[in-house]
């Protein structure tokens, strides 16, 4: 070989070099680490069209998106010791990760009165005393029923709708005051895009987790601006309550956080756009996310990482704090 085709050999594969370099500097995403919020929903197109674009490529997400490392509903027992004399009698309540952070079940009881969902209903019997025990009122939804907590004589059950499409369900929370029994009450129902995720009890607010995929908020260069429905008045969720964290992370999802006082029904709400949402865990305190990622060995990995989301609550106030990356998966 000459040293003139040895020149144009040498050349020709600095040339590809160099456009690679070029097209990687272009695609590679300068992150700030920052949370921040959108001031317009035409912000809000922009940043999901370019993430649609593939300047994530290659972050990917475990099979089964947000639903399929679901945090586990606790549904065994531990029993909980009083004397029946006059007061409470001993009843079980529904296995906890937390002291004082109440977790949904499909069965609560508050040692007098069982409340249980069955299919399309939740029934309210009376369990003590025994002799005395009866089916006292049945709630019947048109939901697919998920979970319910019972805090004083307020009863609350979470479900998800699918009446409009299938790809775009609303994750709903039900308020029934309980005071009578055998007429249960309806006064508050709160309902926002997407599949209802999880919940948690802390003193009287309740917290609602749903999520929703962003193809579904933006499709063909199309925003459907998400939307909470409160006693059937719609309202938009506004971009400066959208808030994203500036981080090399796929958004694949809206997650949508509604906290609700119990005592005088006051509401508080959130979305964030993160990955795919797949295991909570909740304090007191804060709220933990968590979604985990896989480069595959073709596009210069294969590492598995999951990344942490740490959400502050307090009083229903939610304040997103900060996240992290560690090697690995969530096992449970």
């Amino acid at each position: 070989m000459n040293s003139n085709m040895k020149a144009l050999i040498i050349f020709i594969i600095l040339i590809g070099a160099a456009a690679g370099i070029a097209l990687f500097l272009e695609n590679e995403v300068v992150a700030s680490y920052e949370i921040k919020n959108f001031s317009s929903y035409d912000e809000l197109l922009v940043f999901l069209r370019d993430r649609s674009e593939g300047n994530y490529l290659g972050r990917g997400y475990p099979e089964g998106g947000f639903m399929a490392m679901k945090s586990n509903e606790a549904m065994d027992s531990q029993g909980v010791s009083a004397e029946y004399g006059g007061g409470t009698p001993s009843y079980s309540k529904t296995n906890i990760q937390v002291e004082g952070v109440d977790e949904p079940d499909i069965v609560k009881t508050d040692g007098f009165y069982l409340y249980v969902v069955s299919e399309d209903k939740v029934c309210i019997l009376r369990a003590y005393p025994v002799e005395e025990s009866e089916l006292l009122s049945t709630i019947v939804f048109d939901d697919i029923l998920d979970n319910l907590f019972i805090y004083n004589d307020k009863l609350v059950v979470f479900a998800t709708n699918y009446s409009g499409s299938y790809w775009s369900p609303h994750a709903t929370m039900y308020i029934y005051d309980t005071s009578d029994k055998a007429e249960p009450v309806l006064v508050k129902t709160i309902s926002v895009n997407g599949s209802y995720f999880d919940a948690r009890l802390i003193d009287s607010y309740v917290y609602m987790i749903a999520s929703e995929s962003t193809w579904v908020i933006y499709e063909e260069e199309k925003l459907r601006i998400p939307v909470i429905t409160v006693d059937e008045e719609e309202e938009e969720i506004p971009p400066t309550s959208i808030y994203y964290v500036d981080i090399p992370e796929p958004v694949d999802s809206m997650t949508h956080i509604i906290s609700l006082n119990l005592e005088d029904l006051e509401i508080h709400h959130r979305s964030f756009l993160l990955g795919f949402s797949q295991t909570i865990y909740v304090s007191r305190d804060n709220i933990y996310i968590t979604s985990s990622h896989y480069q595959p060995r073709f596009l210069g990995g294969d590492e598995e990482t999951t990344i942490i989301h740490k959400i502050g609550i307090e009083n229903g106030e939610i304040t997103y704090k900060a996240q992290g990356e560690v090697p690995g998966h969530v096992l449970n």
